[in-house]
């Protein structure tokens, strides 16, 4: 059913979609054609137009007049069906109370049962359970009977160990007694051997308390004129370190002064050897050119005096004559040896 109505329906939206399709292109074709119209068509197509809109109202119309048919038998099918389920559901509350008294009056005969069987079943377990207390009274009674003569046979036999004790134990008291007595009087005369020992030990500590009273009299003063000394040293160590500093500002003035004159000796000392240097490379080159100039001439006289010592070795001493070695003399190498390097000497 329901999906009869929803064809009607969307028949019907298809019918009138046309026919709404249809009434806006006569009404767009009015517009267009309005000039050319004469009053009497435009009115004719007008009322064409109403007659049209009229009959999509009378098909929507009807379509729901036709739902509203539908509605109305569905609410008395409701109400039809209300009412029946009323009449079942009375029905069906009778047959439950019919069936709740069944039952009721069955479970109660069952209760009833089993409440028979439950107080015989309870009588019988009471009896046999008084039949097995009594039982366990009669046997807590036999071992309580023979717990109280064990307890009296192991109580009488304490009680003679009891007195096998005593008396051991007053024979031994007797000779601990003895003992004890010989020990007291044994710590009596060690007592007294002690306090004679302390006696000594007290003058001792009272003799040596004194010299060590007179040893810290002295100590205390010895401390004080330590104390005193120090002072003194402090004193002079401070002057002497002021002193010191005033010796070491003094003594690092002087090492500058000197250290700058140092540097001044030291100045001339080499403006001096290059002095000498130049002078000596002169007077090395000056030597050895008066010695080329004379070495002919001493060479000369050399001979004369090496005749004239031959002639008086042999002739006026008689002894053998033996010439001097004269190659440093006539080593004319080594002479300009030395020339040329007072020359190099000067250069430099």
């Amino acid at each position: 059913v329901r999906q009869e109505r929803l064809a009607l329906l969307q028949e019907e939206a298809v019918a009138s979609g046309k026919s709404n399709a249809a009434v806006e292109m006569r009404w767009a074709d009015l517009i267009d054609r309005k000039e050319h119209n004469t009053p009497q068509d435009l009115h004719a197509q007008i009322e064409a137009q109403k007659a049209a809109c009229a009959e999509i109202i009378a098909s929507k119309d009807a379509l729901i007049h036709e739902f509203e048919l539908q509605l109305k038998a569905k609410d008395e099918e409701y109400v039809k069906a209300l009412k029946q389920q009323a009449r079942d559901v009375d029905d069906l509350l009778g047959k439950m109370r019919g069936e709740f008294a069944e039952l009721r009056e069955e479970y109660a005969g069952q209760l009833d049962a089993v409440e028979d069987a439950f107080l015989q079943e309870r009588a019988d377990q009471l009896a046999a359970h008084r039949q097995e207390v009594d039982g366990l009274f009669a046997r807590r009674r036999e071992a309580e009977l023979a717990y109280m003569r064990a307890k009296q046979e192991r109580q009488e036999a304490a009680q003679r160990e009891i007195e096998d004790n005593l008396t051991k134990d007053a024979e031994e008291y007797s000779k601990l007694k003895i003992k004890l007595e010989n020990d007291v009087q044994t710590l009596q005369e060690q007592l007294e051997e002690m306090r004679a020992t302390y006696q000594l030990n007290t003058e001792k500590l009272e003799y040596n308390f004194r010299v060590l009273t007179e040893r810290d009299n002295e100590n205390k003063s010895t401390l004080a004129q330590q104390k005193r000394r120090q002072n003194r040293l402090k004193d002079a160590l401070s002057a002497l370190v002021h002193r010191y500093h005033e010796a070491d500002a003094t003594a690092r003035r002087r090492n500058d002064e000197l250290t700058e004159k140092y540097r001044l000796v030291t100045k001339q000392y080499r403006d001096l050897q290059a002095k000498f240097r130049h002078f000596e490379a002169q007077d090395t080159g000056r030597r050895a050119a008066v010695w080329r100039m004379h070495e002919d001439e001493v060479r000369e006289r050399v001979d004369q005096v090496l005749r004239a010592s031959r002639v008086i070795h042999a002739q006026q001493l008689g002894w053998e004559w033996r010439p001097p070695n004269l190659e440093l003399l006539y080593d004319r190498d080594h002479v300009e040896e030395g020339g040329a390097a007072a020359e190099e000497q000067e250069k430099k």
